[in-house]
């Protein structure tokens, strides 16, 4: 993690995979509205677009505090 970026954007972005039910990285910045590179650049640079985060969980009903703060873990047996 960095200072600009308190959190993990691989956790992030494998909790908000699960949540969505998406499989793939291409699938994830489809539904993001994303290039499927840009996912690739958030991962390598741990930055996250986070307006874009947010949106896709206000639409999808994804509590932020789950996908920020809480380890997943438990999302794996529920949404697998």
């Amino acid at each position: 993690m960095n200072k600009e970026n308190p959190v993990d954007t691989n956790i992030v972005l494998r909790k908000l995979k699960i949540s969505l039910n998406a499989n793939t990285d291409i699938q994830l910045a489809e539904l993001l509205n994303v290039k499927p590179n840009t996912i690739s650049t958030w991962k390598k640079r741990n930055s996250l677009d986070f307006n874009a985060v947010i949106s896709i969980c206000h639409t999808h009903g994804i509590d932020l505090n789950e996908l920020f703060y809480n380890d997943g873990n438990h999302l794996t047996s529920n949404h697998s």
